[in-house]
């Protein structure tokens, strides 16, 4: 049998199957890229990369960055125990480069530089018109109707008198509300919301104004909002405002659930209601160098992380680092204002133990309750 070859063409093999040119794709996908590079034995170039974000100043003009540190904030809340160098970890957290994102934001701030970023936020965040400060607006006045300044000094030399105080550390003096509201939220803005069930202290409260101001206003409501003064007539006049509280309407559920705490009593000698608290603010512009002395030592029993806000004078005691210097007018005139945190775990103060029962203070025998 003679076989004849034959000659075939593309077109005898596949027939009438029509041919479709697959599309092309630009890039190329980068497995395929990769495996073709190593196949000769070379591998990709690293894309250029920006150097990180080292200075405040940059970081606090580059939006991504601050947002950033409000993600560190965010979950390194104030109270939180080593908190900057945790805040310090997440800012410097590397993010891997992606086919998406090759060139991916980086920060290496130490903490001083991070301190000062947090610092330029709150010199620049402004007192918003929210519904919690809308509220406080309106029915604070209403609670208040019947104070005045001049009022609250009549009822604390009244008493003082009657007692026979003449010490001038109780003498009374009020901060705006307005001043305090705007201290809080700038506050909040920069250095993060305080975790669940937070704790705010008025100390040296007098009728207790800003301890409402802080019920209206907690960003995260608070578990207790509380007031301790030494003038049982000013301590009075902010717990009958207890029933109008109770009787306001249009408040959050949440808002009102806070329990309220007033304290007739020497701050210095009884901590036990305040150790605890996340915010405290603390009047004691009229103290002497050797009460301030004692004041920082008891300080020393609060809870590590707390933010303390003081007047004329920051708290002397090296457990409490100075965030904030600002000034702000008060009743008495222009002052300057501290806004302090407690880096160190509490400690004992004079042999007692942060925590331990108090035997309760007995009353003075000299003094008279009065209406």
């Amino acid at each position: 049998m003679l076989l004849v070859p034959v000659k075939l063409t593309m077109e005898d093999i596949v027939g009438e199957i029509p041919y479709k040119r697959p599309p092309l794709e630009y890039p190329p996908p980068a497995n395929c890229l990769d495996s073709f590079l190593r196949s000769l034995g070379l591998s990709k170039p690293q894309p250029l990369r920006r150097p990180p974000l080292t200075k405040a100043v940059e970081i606090c003009n580059f939006p991504e960055a601050l947002e950033r540190v409000r993600y560190a904030l965010r979950f390194n809340p104030p109270s939180t125990v080593l908190r900057w160098g945790k805040l310090v970890t997440v800012c410097n957290r590397s993010i891997e480069p992606s086919e998406f994102e090759p060139d991916p934001l980086r920060l290496d701030v130490n903490e001083e530089e991070l301190k000062l970023v947090c610092r330029t936020i709150y010199h620049r965040t402004k007192l918003e018109e929210v519904q919690s400060v809308v509220l406080m607006r309106d029915m604070l006045p209403k609670m208040y109707d019947k104070h005045s300044l001049e009022r609250g000094k009549r009822v604390s030399q009244k008493e003082r008198d009657k007692r026979g105080v003449t010490d001038e550390c109780f003498a009374y003096g009020e901060l705006d509300q307005e001043k305090f509201i705007e201290i809080y939220f700038k506050v909040s803005a920069a250095y993060g919301d305080w975790p669940e069930k937070p704790c705010f202290f008025d100390l040296g409260c007098g009728v207790g104004n800003l301890v409402f101001a802080a019920a209206f206003v907690g960003k995260v409501p608070w578990k207790t909002c509380g007031g301790i003064d030494q003038i049982e007539g000013l301590v009075e006049r902010g717990e009958k405002r207890m029933p109008r509280w109770e009787r306001l309407t249009g408040i959050p559920s949440e808002t009102k659930k806070i329990e309220f705490m007033w304290e007739q009593d020497n701050f210095l000698d009884n901590p036990d209601p305040w150790m605890d608290a996340t915010f405290i603010l603390l009047h004691w512009t009229a103290f002497n160098s050797e009460q301030l002395k004692l004041a920082a030592d008891v300080m020393a029993q609060c809870r590590e992380g707390c933010l303390v806000v003081t007047f004329t004078n920051p708290i002397p005691n090296s457990d409490f680092e100075i965030l904030i210097k600002g000034n702000v007018d008060v009743s008495w005139g222009p002052a300057v204002y501290y806004i302090q945190e407690k880096l160190t775990p509490r400690k004992a103060v004079k042999g007692r133990v942060a925590g331990e029962t108090r035997v309760e203070a007995q009353p003075d025998d000299d003094f008279d309750e009065w209406g």
